[in-house]
């Protein structure tokens, strides 16, 4: 999904069915949690100039209603935790902790101290 300002893009987040992304297969950090068939956000960017303005939990909320119309029965996503002030942008690709928890995410698990899983199991309420 696209984001744009003045007609331009500005972001993008991928969303489709877990199984869809061979990586998250096979890594032992991104396991599933369980058996639910979830759909994953595996990737979320915003051009600098789009930062700090909320438009990342937009995102993730505009992914959770498509997922749940597609009938995902959760979401989840894989956000980095800056360990200390700004993380620098080549390693937050798949979102910051904080953008979950203000689009209405919960922390779900984790397999790895600082790669947490975030989900959703019902659409977000606007």
């Amino acid at each position: 999904m696209l984001a744009y300002h003045d007609g331009a893009p500005v972001g993008w987040v991928s969303v489709a069915p877990r199984g869809e992304f061979r990586r998250l297969e096979g890594s032992r950090v991104l396991k599933p949690l369980d058996d639910v068939a979830v759909w994953s956000v595996s990737c979320l960017y915003l051009a600098k100039s789009a930062r700090r303005r909320g438009l990342s939990s937009r995102l993730l909320r505009a992914a959770a209603e498509f997922a749940f119309a597609k009938g995902a029965p959760a979401v989840e996503g894989y956000p980095v935790i800056p360990k200390q002030g700004a993380m620098p942008d080549v390693f937050a690709w798949t979102g910051i902790e904080a953008s979950f928890k203000h689009a209405g995410w919960t922390r779900a698990g984790a397999w790895s101290k600082g790669r947490p899983i975030w989900r959703l199991t019902a659409p977000p309420r606007r």
